[in-house]
């Protein structure tokens, strides 16, 4: 592709040379602070901003609840939306957003509304790639290093003419959307691996791997037939149960310097089933009086959308309000292999979503779930079951990973031409 015939140097590092023709003007001259509130709760449609895209939050009772939203700010399409807090903690999630539908979200956030005379899409590109660029960590202030709109102010941004903020908003539209259809195409390959892995995983667990081995009822209609010389014991007996809890975000003594992982399910899915470093770290001084979640322990989703998802704790930490934790109690440790219990989680969390309660809000029915039973075969079956399992898992999870690094590839690739495109290293009109 063409590049520009003349550049000049911008000043900043993050954007290097831009056209000599584009204008490199502050924030305050390109936006306005979104000030609009629901004071009088008119607005009842959530937003939330969910991996770099502000979507209708479907489930309003998930996670902590305000007592109303007269706090949060209205919005229109077109605005652009930036997550401010917390940027020492997490320095991973996608922080900026561009906004779609009329709604109300956070008032915690900052929203920016575009002055006229620029394309509003141009202008969230800009601001997409300075948050994947990570130049928006070296901003912000206070304790928790939070973003305001005075940093937005003074931020400088390269405004080509709007003839061509418009070229590169159709360009980008273009060859973002196939990018993004290729990483769809391949999420729907990971999620078909991921549930014949289920099955495989499901048949062992509840069946073992002798096909003509004599089965009995189980005495739940769920679970079905058991081979015949299996014990049971309910999950409630098998297991100590704890909840998970957000210590609080204005409390910087909580989250500034933390060394003690706590996991959301945004680390299950980044780093996979068996948790031992997180997106945020807390302090000892944000723990209850529970202190952590043990190593060794599992924890699983009990509410919206990602109930009866599990992994196995690593290292000793503790995880959100979503999760429980659940320790095989010390009195049958010597009973279980804990990487067949990590196998039959599986179980239990299809079970937790089949029997959740949506009456009004989706989480698991704990009464249900703490009376499903664990069948337990011997020691040396479990340890057999493990390794058929592992055996014949072990090509899925290759598979999967090789699926991730490609998509992780595509993503890489959909940054680099934003930075090439809305910096003026490449000419598109």
């Amino acid at each position: 592709m063409e590049t520009y015939s003349e550049y000049k140097n911008s000043g900043q590092a993050w954007l290097g040379e831009i056209p000599s023709h584009w204008e490199l003007l502050p924030g305050k001259a390109i936006f306005l602070e979104n000030k609009r509130k629901n004071w009088d709760n008119s607005e009842s449609f959530v937003l939330s901003l969910s991996y770099g895209r502000i979507i209708p939050k479907i489930n309003k009772d998930e996670g902590l609840v305000p007592d109303n939203y007269s706090n949060y700010q209205i919005i229109d399409p077109n605005f652009i939306i930036i997550r401010c807090t917390d940027l020492q903690n997490d320095k991973v999630s996608l922080r900026t957003g561009l906004v779609r539908h009329h709604g109300i979200i956070s008032g915690a956030y900052l929203g920016l509304i575009p002055r006229r005379g620029n394309n509003p899409i141009y202008l969230h590109y800009v601001l997409y790639y300075w948050d994947v660029s990570k130049e928006l960590y070296r901003y912000g202030s206070g304790l928790r290093q939070s973003l305001s709109w005075f940093d937005i102010k003074y931020l400088q941004i390269p405004i080509p003419p709007i003839c061509e903020q418009e070229a590169i908003v159709e360009y980008l539209d273009n060859v973002i959307a196939e990018i993004d259809k290729a990483i769809e195409a391949k999420e729907r390959i990971i999620a078909a691996l991921e549930e014949r892995r289920k099955i495989i995983i499901t048949e062992a667990v509840t069946r073992g791997i002798n096909p003509n081995v004599p089965l009995r009822e189980s005495g739940i209609e769920w679970l079905g037939q058991i081979p015949a010389h299996w014990e049971t014991i309910p999950v409630r007996h098998v297991f100590e149960f704890r909840n998970g809890y957000t210590p609080s975000k204005i409390n910087p003594s909580f989250w500034s310097n933390g060394t003690i992982p706590w996991f959301r399910m945004e680390d299950i899915r980044k780093s996979g089933r068996k948790l031992e470093r997180a997106i945020q770290y807390i302090t000892p001084a944000a723990l209850n009086n529970g202190g952590t979640f043990d190593a060794g322990s599992f924890i699983m989703a009990i509410c919206t959308a990602s109930i009866g998802e599990h992994a196995m704790l690593i290292a000793d930490s503790l995880a959100n309000q979503r999760f429980a934790n659940l320790k095989i109690r010390k009195s049958l440790s010597a009973r279980f292999d804990s990487q067949f219990i990590f196998y039959y989680m599986y179980v239990l969390g299809k079970y937790c979503r089949d029997t959740a309660n949506t009456t009004t809000f989706q989480y698991a029915d704990m009464t249900l779930v703490k009376n499903f039973l664990v069948p337990i075969p011997s020691l040396e079956e479990q340890k057999n079951l493990v390794e058929y399992l592992d055996y014949n898992t072990k090509g899925i999870d290759l598979a999967i990973v090789q699926q991730k690094r490609l998509i992780d590839l595509l993503r890489e690739r959909k940054n680099i031409i934003i930075n090439e495109i809305v910096t003026g290293k490449v000419k598109v009109i």
